[in-house]
């Protein structure tokens, strides 16, 4: 089983991270390299690697976005559009 625990306090800051998910650490290692003032590697033990986000506000939960039917049909009418105008543009 994979998984992914993420743990944090209301007075630090800093949230912990330590994940299974392949998908995830990659995701993570991305994040450390490219921002290291708002992530840092931390370690890894078996399966697991350890991560901190030194800003709560970086980690985030969304409601899912519901689409009517009207509205996907647009949305694949305008990607239909954008699929062919970059088929033609590509040399």
């Amino acid at each position: 089983m994979r998984e992914t625990a993420i743990n944090w306090d209301n007075e630090n800051n800093e949230v912990m991270i330590s994940t299974s998910e392949t998908n995830i650490k990659e995701r993570l290692d991305k994040l450390c390299s490219k921002f290291p003032k708002h992530y840092k590697f931390k370690g890894e033990s078996d399966e697991y690697k350890n991560y901190i986000c030194l800003e709560k506000k970086l980690i985030k939960f969304s409601k899912p976005v519901i689409y009517s039917e009207e509205q996907k049909e647009k949305l694949r009418t305008q990607a239909r559009k954008n699929f062919n105008l970059n088929a033609r543009q590509t040399p």
